[in-house]
């Protein structure tokens, strides 16, 4: 009887062999140093993930082309390798019909049938699908409903209408949909501290989370990382990095004749990545606005932290007056960064 031959278990093959230092983690996962952009300045940073089973690449490196949607693992092995994309797969074939020369029952499947040119990832499915099949529950567990409720999450001031938290019984994880078609989860428990905080559904792109709550008569939008921030800050949006992809740019593009955007990193006074971020926007675009966070709010990590701490802090992001006047470009702003 005849099986079939899945070409991802060639394609770890070829990571091994173009790729120095893989480490394979857990059943599916290889880990590395980034070839793509180098990874980070630290020899120990391994920020680049081959996903085995969706045969898929994506690196957590902000700067990185593979950090916006991921890409197919196709795509991947051409660039490490230098060979085109045809020439990779006709080495996956090769290799496939070696295997099966050997004595092998099994028959090579038509390589279309695995995988296409396009990023892939069996997760691409709406939120919704999702909870119908029984993958997320909107019943949350204790623990992630205190989660929940230490951040101070639901009270949060511009949570869309239609929001709403699930639950990865698989994975356990929380689940932050973004849209009907795009989310992130992320870890809960301790027992997690090994995992990646947060993850994105690869081989789609990843919207802006928060446009529909925008006030037209507040004249500038707030550019964060994470949605957990964002929903409290007035014309907050989170965009998941500072480095936005191009669909990100092409959805804000409608607003950018009407709004002054602001990048808003997290505390640059706690956080010397945020620090370095901030450096790098005003350096690099010295027109562009910038949120310096004020010496009172130093102790703090980012806006939950503050109101994490206190609810006292739910107005103060709310405040046009606060927020405009934490806003500063060029010299203005390179000068109070280097002041803190």
């Amino acid at each position: 009887m005849n099986g079939f031959i899945d070409f991802k278990d060639y394609m770890a093959e070829l990571v091994y062999e173009y790729v120095p230092g893989v480490k394979r983690v857990g059943h599916n996962k290889l880990n590395f140093r980034c070839p793509i952009c180098g990874d980070g300045r630290k020899s120990t940073s391994h920020r680049g993930w081959f996903y085995i089973d969706t045969g898929s690449y994506f690196c957590w490196n902000a700067g990185c082309p593979a950090n916006e949607s991921g890409m197919s693992g196709l795509k991947f092995l051409a660039a490490v390798s230098g060979k085109s994309i045809p020439e990779v797969k006709e080495e996956l074939i090769s290799r496939a019909n070696a295997f099966s020369k050997r004595g092998s029952l099994y028959e090579v499947k038509p390589l279309s049938s695995v995988f296409n040119d396009e990023e892939t990832d069996d997760r691409k499915t709406c939120v919704i699908e999702k909870v119908k099949d029984g993958e997320w529950t909107d019943e949350l567990p204790v623990f992630v409903r205190e989660y929940i409720e230490k951040r101070r999450l639901d009270e949060a001031s511009f949570l869309p209408s239609w929001f709403k938290f699930y639950y990865d019984k698989k994975l356990k994880r929380l689940v932050i949909p973004w849209s009907d078609d795009y989310y992130q989860e992320r870890t809960v428990m301790k027992s997690q501290w090994r995992e990646d905080k947060y993850k994105f559904p690869l081989g789609i792109e990843k919207p802006l989370f928060g446009l529909e709550t925008i006030d037209p008569e507040f004249k500038f939008i707030f550019i964060l990382e994470g949605v957990l921030d964002s929903v409290w800050v007035k014309n907050g949006v989170a965009a998941g990095s500072l480095r936005l992809s191009r669909h990100q740019r092409e959805l804000l593009q409608p607003y950018e004749n009407e709004y002054k955007i602001v990048w808003m990193p997290d505390n640059q006074h706690s956080d010397k990545s945020s620090y370095e971020k901030t450096l790098k926007i005003i350096r690099e675009h010295p027109y562009e606005d910038v949120f310096i966070w004020p010496e009172v709010l130093k102790k703090f990590k980012d806006v939950n932290d503050t109101v994490v701490y206190s609810k006292k802090f739910i107005s103060l992001w709310r405040s046009e007056k606060f927020l405009g006047d934490c806003i500063s470009s060029g010299l203005a702003a390179q000068l109070k960064l280097k002041g803190l």
